[in-house]
């Protein structure tokens, strides 16, 4: 990143507050990228979880879903807590969206989003990597392509990057943006969910607060 002004967008692929937050950040892509391009961040939110989720993690995030469901309007399917042995980490779908920022930057959002959509409301499996390809060539990646660059060691260590440069700044929930640059530092416009006219509000002042 130069010392140009950008928002720095922190999220998960299975993080169900990022989810509800899409349409938020879609129209944040509209309206400000031209001023402020975004650079997504994989936050890793399960990295490291290798248990079967129980009936006690079930409830938990059910009713995180149901919470997100009715505040943003996102649907979610609900069949997703009728399955076993789901072990909830988010690393491999993690590396897939860096993949598809190292393929074709312009489209990470947009892939995100799409890895969303296919967990939440498909209920495909994106622990699994033969999914995670099938994903991306339905999205329109060469598979092939898709597999041999996710699987390099340059991706692994640029995930493990975005993981750390999360911990580093401090992100201590996604959705999270930040808004700045690299020579004058950062400025946190949420941690966590709100909606467009509050972010709106908050970038707008933001960038007045510049022309200053």
């Amino acid at each position: 990143m130069s010392n140009q002004n950008n928002i720095l967008y922190f999220a998960d692929p299975m993080c169900s507050w990022c989810w509800g937050f899409a349409p938020v950040i879609k129209s944040v892509q509209q309206s400000f990228a031209q001023q402020l391009p975004i650079h997504i961040f994989l936050g890793g939110l399960g990295v490291g979880t290798e248990h079967a989720l129980d009936e006690a993690g079930k409830e938990t995030i059910r009713e995180h879903w149901q919470h997100v469901q009715e505040q943003t309007g996102q649907p979610f399917n609900f069949q997703f807590f009728e399955q076993d042995g789901f072990v909830y980490n988010t690393e491999l779908v993690c590396r897939a969206v860096v993949t598809a920022r190292r393929l074709d930057s312009a489209s990470t959002l947009k892939f995100l989003t799409h890895m969303h959509r296919q967990f939440y409301q498909e209920l495909k499996n994106t622990t699994d990597p033969e999914t995670l390809f099938e994903l991306a060539e339905d999205f329109g990646f060469d598979k092939l392509e898709f597999k041999t660059d996710f699987n390099s060691d340059q991706t692994a260590a640029e995930t493990a990057s975005d993981f750390k440069a999360t911990k580093q700044l401090g992100v201590s929930g996604f959705p999270s943006l930040y808004v700045g640059n690299m020579k004058e530092g950062y400025t946190v416009i949420t941690q966590g969910y709100q909606s467009w006219e509050n972010i709106e509000k908050s970038i707008t002042s933001w960038l007045e607060s510049q022309s200053k």
